[in-house]
């Protein structure tokens, strides 16, 4: 063996034991065959990793995203988070009906409660109506005197006053009675709600 041949050969080997080895990319594609290339590879579905020279995974390869991706993740991201909101919001109302009725003797009591105060307003605006009807009994007779011509400015004020009164009052009364419909709708909603979250709660037989 030649002085210059030996040369090449230390060459050659020294050349040899400092190649580094380019990245190696693998995923699946959507047709489930898997990709593998020296680069950054398009069509993946699902996760892309760098690879080891071995074939280990090395660190897996952040997405590249087209304009239409990029918009589909976000919105996803805003679905999922606006989810996660909803569910947060109905865990504090079921903890908070928990801690407010522990049972349904606490949440019937809490119906009879409201339900009376209701009934209350409901029986002063009634009393106010029966003096306003007692009221306006007397201005009609007087009105009788004048029939076929214009009343009285002072009667007619009086009249349409009574009148005004009135109609606020029942308005109001019907108000009151809408108010307990809703309090037992409500509560009866609470209710079967209530019923499901007491039976999560309670220990299960042993």
């Amino acid at each position: 063996m030649t002085t210059r041949f030996r040369i090449l050969l230390l060459l050659v080997l020294s050349l040899a034991g400092n190649v580094v080895w380019g990245a190696m990319y693998s995923c699946v594609n959507a047709k489930g065959e898997k990709l593998r290339s020296d680069r950054e590879l398009s069509g993946c579905v699902g996760e892309q990793w760098e690879l080891n020279t071995d074939g280990s995974r090395k660190r897996l390869v952040p997405l590249h995203l087209s304009p239409e991706e990029e918009a589909a993740a976000e919105e996803k991201r805003r679905k999922d988070e606006a989810e996660a909101t909803e569910r947060k919001i109905r865990q504090r109302n079921e903890e908070r009906l928990l801690k407010l009725y522990p049972n349904q003797a606490a949440l019937e009591a809490a119906r009879q409660n409201e339900l009376a105060a209701t009934r209350a307003s409901i029986t002063l605006i009634e009393g106010r109506i029966a003096d306003l009807m007692a009221a306006h009994k007397p201005l009609l007779n007087e009105a009788e005197f004048y029939p076929n011509k214009p009343l009285p400015p002072i009667l007619k004020s009086q009249l349409d006053a009574n009148e005004a009164l009135l109609a606020a009052q029942r308005q109001a009364l019907q108000g009151r009675y809408d108010d307990l419909k809703r309090i037992n709708d409500r509560v009866d909603a609470e209710l079967q709600q209530l019923r499901v979250l007491w039976l999560r709660r309670s220990p299960a037989p042993k």
